[in-house]
C-alpha cells in the first residue's frame, strides 16, 4: 500500500507568504497541531502550533522561518510514512510527487488504519512472540513448524531487542489454539516469550497453571 492511496486532499494549508498570526489562527479554527507550508504548489516545509506560539513576533512571514521538510513521495509505503510521522511527532504528513509538489496530506490515523491492515490486525488467531539470536532466524523453518501443526502463518515481524541485540519475533497465525504450535516450538530450542490469544481465550498452559496453584492453596 502507498502514501497515495490514502491521500486527504482536505486538510488545510498555507502560504509561504502567510504571516504566524495567520497560520496560528489556520491551525486553531481547523484543530491542528502543525501546518504545512506551500510556495506556488510546491511543499516548502511544515509549521508546528508550537513554533507559531514561541515565535516572537506574529508578524513574521513563514518564509522568514526556518522550517523542518519531512515529507513523503507518493509512490512510497505507509511504512516509510510511519516512520516520518513517529520521528517528526507529526498527526499530518505532507505528500509529494517526485518534483516536490504538494499533492495532499495523509493522517496518522488513516496511517495506523492502513498499518492494521497490513499486519492482520483484526484476525482471530494467536499471536506468539518468539526471542532468537538473530543467526538462527529462518522462515523456511517457522513456517514448516506451523504447517506441521495444521496451521498457517498469517503475519510476521522481527526486530531487534535495544538492550541484548536478540530477535524477536511477532508471528500471527489462523489458528486461535496454538499450544501444539508453542510445543513444536520449544522442542526445537525456541524460547516462547509470551502468546496472545484472542479476547476471552486462555492459554491452556497458563490454565493447568491456575488449576495446579488453586489445587496447592486449598491443601
Amino acid at each position: 500500500m502507498r502514501a497515495g492511496d490514502i491521500i486527504s486532499t482536505h486538510i488545510s494549508v498555507v502560504d509561504v507568504g502567510s504571516t504566524v498570526r495567520d497560520c496560528l489562527d489556520v491551525i486553531n479554527e481547523n484543530g491542528l497541531d502543525s501546518m504545512v507550508v506551500v510556495k506556488d504548489g510546491v511543499y516548502y516545509g511544515v509549521i508546528t502550533k508550537q513554533q507559531c506560539a514561541e515565535c516572537e513576533d506574529a508578524d513574521t512571514v513563514l518564509g522568514d522561518i526556518a522550517l523542518r521538510t519531512p515529507a513523503v513521495q507518493s509512490k512510497a509505503h505507509i511504512i516509510e510514512a510511519l516512520g516520518l510521522l513517529t520521528g517528526h511527532s507529526l498527526r499530518n504528513l505532507a505528500v509529494v510527487d517526485v518534483e516536490n509538489h504538494y499533492l495532499g496530506s495523509i493522517t496518522s490515523a488513516d496511517v495506523l488504519q492502513a498499518v492494521s491492515t497490513i499486519c492482520n490486525a483484526t484476525h482471530p488467531g494467536a499471536v506468539i512472540e518468539l526471542e532468537m539470536l538473530p543467526e538462527d532466524y529462518s522462515i523456511t523453518e517457522i513456517s514448516r513448524l506451523i504447517e506441521d501443526n495444521h496451521c498457517k502463518l498469517i503475519t510476521l515481524f522481527s526486530y531487534p531487542h535495544p538492550t541484548t541485540g536478540m530477535l524477536h519475533l511477532l508471528i500471527r497465525t489462523n489458528c486461535e489454539d496454538a499450544t501444539a504450535i508453542l510445543q513444536s516450538f520449544e522442542r526445537y530450542g525456541y524460547r516462547v516469550i509470551a502468546t496472545y490469544y484472542p479476547q476471552g481465550r486462555i492459554d491452556e498452559r497458563a490454565e493447568q497453571r491456575l488449576r495446579e496453584l488453586m489445587y496447592y492453596l486449598e491443601m
